[in-house]
C-alpha cells in the first residue's frame, strides 16, 4: 500500500503555511497531546526531513515539548533523525518500521469511514429534500 497517499486522504496541504497542519490531524483530534500532534504532521509531511523548530511551529507545540517528544519517538523508531542542516538536527517519519505502517494503515481506515459516513449523510439529506 502506498504511503504517499496518506497526505491526500488527510487533507494536508503539502505546502507548508504559517498555521499548523495538524489542527484536523486524527491522532490530534481522537489524542490529543503533543505526541498525536507531531505525529499528524509528521504523516502528514513524510517524504521531507524537517528540524525541531519545524515540528514544533507547524505541529502547533513549544520547541521544548516537541524536543521531549520526538526523543521518545525516536526511540520506538517510529521518526529517524537523517542528518544536520548547519546546527539543525533534521527528522523525518520512520517509513520503514511497521508501527508507522500500521498508523499510516489505521488513519487511512478511519478516514474512509468518516468519508463513508459523510456521504451516507449527504445521500440522506437529499432524499428528505
Amino acid at each position: 500500500m502506498p504511503i504517499a497517499n496518506i497526505t491526500s486522504l488527510t487533507g494536508a496541504n503539502a505546502m507548508l503555511s504559517e498555521e499548523t497542519t495538524s489542527e484536523c490531524g486524527k491522532l490530534g483530534c481522537i489524542f490529543g497531546g503533543v505526541t498525536a500532534k507531531i505525529l499528524d504532521f509528521m504523516l502528514c509531511h513524510s517524504k521531507y526531513d524537517y528540524s525541531k523548530q519545524d515540528i514544533a511551529k507547524h505541529s502547533g507545540v513549544s520547541l521544548r515539548h516537541a524536543t521531549l517528544a520526538l526523543e521518545k519517538l525516536e526511540k520506538l523508531e517510529i521518526v529517524k533523525y537523517t542528518r544536520n542542516v548547519g546546527v539543525a538536527h533534521m527528522y523525518q517519519l520512520n517509513l520503514e518500521n511497521d508501527v508507522t505502517e500500521l498508523f499510516i494503515q489505521w488513519i487511512k481506515k478511519l478516514v474512509a469511514r468518516d468519508i463513508q459516513k459523510e456521504s451516507e449523510r449527504l445521500i440522506a439529506q437529499q432524499k428528505i429534500a
